[in-house]
């Protein structure tokens, strides 16, 4: 079985960054930011560079970190801008630690997917997780704010 959902991805910046106060952000303004990469074999890291690379854009990469709470921390220290999930940071925006700029005019947005078998090898523990997680994921991370 599969149940599928769609999130946000946003450049996150400390709030002193320029970008703090705008709205949204262009491919060709990465041109020269330093940029924080999520783990190179995510999604999130292959959608962040074709955004870049669709515009002719290619970023000097400041670091690469595959632990998201130390990917914050750096951006939050200004070393740079990093791309993640909206849903990722939001007790960072709604403490003022971080900011999300939505990327491009319209965002930028992912497909997930949660896939499973839905046989009898199941418990019914893992029955109901399935459950929960196939109600509530996409509701939750699709939220913007």
């Amino acid at each position: 079985m599969l149940e599928s959902g769609r999130d946000e991805l946003v450049a996150i910046v400390s709030p002193e960054h320029p970008w703090a106060g705008r709205e949204s952000v262009l491919a060709r303004e990465f041109e020269g930011q330093p940029l924080v990469l999520y783990d190179r074999q995510s999604q999130i890291t292959d959608l962040t560079l074709r955004f870049l690379f669709e515009e002719g854009v290619f970023p000097r990469l400041a670091a690469e970190i595959d632990h998201l709470e130390a990917l914050k921390d750096v951006v939050r220290a200004g070393l740079g801008a990093a791309v993640i999930p909206r849903w990722a940071a939001r007790r960072e925006f709604a403490a003022g630690a971080l900011v999300a700029v939505r990327l491009g005019p319209r965002g930028l947005r992912r497909v997930w997917g949660l896939l499973y078998s839905d046989g009898p090898q199941l418990s019914a523990t893992l029955r109901g997780m399935v459950a929960l997680f196939a109600a509530a994921l996409p509701k939750r991370l699709a939220q913007t704010r």
